[in-house]
This record gives structure tokens, C-alpha cells and sequence, in this order.
């Protein structure tokens, strides 16, 4: 996996920023409202990010100076998703759906939440995907799956979803 600065100029700010605030604010909530593993809530708390450059500034300058319980926050940016590396999330944007089985293989297991951009990575894995509705950035959640993982969808997190 590969770690990758990013930078964006403030002249390409634009509705598209709003979505990554509103993405980043929301992964900041999943990884606080969500509960992992006892083995798991050692070390830092991981969060990766496959594609969407602007999500990936933004939780990282707004939040990867906070804590996720007693654990420091990692904000990643990946480019390949390899075996034996663990993450808490791992978010894969719509425009890098291709990778998503990538990812799901490469976790395995692990209690990775995965959070991705449509409705269809439900069914492809993911735990919560990201769904617009009446021009507003929500979420929906596949229980199933983040039981099979392990990890505890907290009631404000299931409470805030959409079906």
C-alpha cells in the first residue's frame, strides 16, 4: 500500500468539497460510534481512503489530529489494497469501484468496516455505502455484514440511516 500526499489548490473548491465534508465527517462518526474488537482498540485507529482525493484532504486535515476513543487517528491514502495490513475503514469512492473486490479479498476476516459510494456495494460487501437522497449526502448499512466482521454499528449510526 502506498501512502500519497495530497494537495488541492483553493481555486477547485466547489459543491464537490461539500460532499467530501459532509463523507469525512460521517467516516469521523463511524469510526466513534462504532465498536470493534477488544484487539482492535490497541494502536491507531486506521482509516483508508481508495480514490476521492478531496475526501481524503479533508479528513485528514480536519480530523487525523483527533482521537477514536484512547487511539490516535491514521488517515491513508491507498493505492493497492494488499493482504496482512489492517484498517478500521477503508473507504472505496464510486469512481474507484473497480477496486473493490480487491479490498474485500485483501481484509478478508479482519474487522474492516467497509464504506463505499452506491447502493450496489451492499451487496458487494461493503457494510455502509453512501447514497444521495433529495440532494443530500446519506448513508445505508447492510447489518449482515458488519456482524460478520465483527463490528458493533452503534444505534446513533443505525438511528442516522436511511433504508
Amino acid at each position: 500500500m502506498a501512502l500519497v500526499p495530497t494537495t488541492t489548490s483553493d481555486t477547485q473548491l466547489d459543491d464537490a468539497d461539500t460532499i467530501a465534508i459532509t463523507k469525512a465527517n460521517f467516516l469521523f462518526q463511524f469510526a466513534s460510534f462504532n465498536d470493534w474488537p477488544e484487539d482492535r482498540k490497541k494502536g491507531p485507529f486506521k482509516i483508508g481512503i481508495v480514490g476521492n482525493d478531496n475526501l481524503y484532504k479533508e479528513i485528514l486535515e480536519k480530523y487525523a489530529s483527533k482521537a477514536v476513543g484512547s487511539q490516535a487517528l491514521e488517515v491513508h491514502r491507498l493505492e493497492k489494497m494488499q493482504s496482512g495490513q489492517f484498517y478500521h475503514i477503508i473507504y472505496v469512492d464510486g469512481a474507484a469501484a473497480s477496486a473493490m473486490p480487491n479490498v474485500i479479498k485483501a481484509i478478508g476476516d479482519d474487522p474492516t468496516l467497509v464504506v463505499a459510494n452506491n447502493r450496489d456495494a451492499l451487496q458487494k460487501g461493503a457494510a455502509i455505502s453512501f447514497v444521495p437522497v433529495d440532494g443530500m449526502v446519506r448513508y445505508s448499512i447492510n447489518p449482515e455484514v458488519a456482524k460478520k466482521k465483527n463490528i458493533t454499528i452503534g444505534s446513533r449510526i443505525q438511528l442516522w440511516a436511511v433504508n
